[in-house]
Parts: C-alpha cells; structure tokens; sequence
C-alpha cells in the first residue's frame, strides 16, 4: 500500500467514525449508524449488548435515543488505524461521552473506549465489528444542582 493509498484509507476511515459519532450526537439515528456496518456487522459493549446485522443495530440504536438518551456528545481521540491485510484494518479511538438521560434526570459523563475492525468493499470502508468498552460513568442529578442541562 503506497503512502497516498494509506492516508486515504486512514481517512476514510476515520470519516466512518465521524459519522458514527454524528449520527448519535444528532439523535440516534439508528439507520445511518446500521448503514455503516457490513450486512452481517456486529456491534458489542462491554454493558452486555451483541448485536448483529443491520436491522438489529439499528433498532438498538434508534431506542437508545428514543428510551435512553434525551442527548449525547461522544468525543472521539487518539485514533490509530493499523491495516491488518489488503482491504482490512483495525482502529482504536478513546470515547467521552456526555449525556443526558431522559429518566432519573441524571447528566452523564463515560470513559471508555472503541476497537473496530473495518473491510472495504466497492462501498468503501464498512464496520465489521465495533466493540465498545465502557469503563467508567459518573452520574450526576441536573436537579439537584438547579441546573437545566
């Protein structure tokens, strides 16, 4: 893989990242975040969810907006990409997230992180497996604090 060749696949995806992130962020958008995966794609969290396939995803995804998250801003750094063979490539990124639940009124912050196993196909880089560790979340009541977050 030439220089050019790498950098573009870096980028591209880290722009399959970003949209992961945005998709959330602007409301759980279940079927843009399925869209990114293979047909057969997995996502686990280490909170206990394997899902598999796209409509399974994004039926997760679009109720963790809908039930769980009145809000969410997931913060994406140290990403590394390292191509594993020709068209596939594991990356690494360190998640922060802030939320907000839509019950118990509670503002969230979690630490943890991504390990993404990615394959280009004629559609480009697609997830094949995204698991997420959560490693820590402190909750805070926006109430008692008077503060409408």
């Amino acid at each position: 893989m030439s220089v050019v060749e790498r950098l573009s696949a870096e980028a591209a995806i880290g722009k399959v990242m970003y949209e992961y992130a945005a998709a959330c962020d602007t409301g759980y958008h279940g079927d843009v975040v399925a869209s990114l995966f293979e047909a057969d794609g997995e996502w686990v969290s280490s909170r206990g969810f394997h899902l598999r396939g796209r409509a399974e995803i994004a039926a997760h995804i679009t109720m963790s907006g809908l039930e769980r998250f009145a809000w969410a801003a997931h913060h994406l750094s140290n990403g590394a990409v390292e191509f594993t063979a020709p068209g596939q490539a594991t990356g690494k990124w360190l998640l922060l997230q802030h939320s907000r639940m839509r019950k118990d009124d509670l503002f969230t912050v979690a630490h943890g992180s991504y390990l993404v196993g990615f394959r280009c196909s004629t559609s480009g880089w697609k997830i094949r497996k995204l698991y997420l560790r959560v490693d820590s979340i402190l909750e805070v009541n926006a109430t008692r604090y008077g503060t409408a977050l």
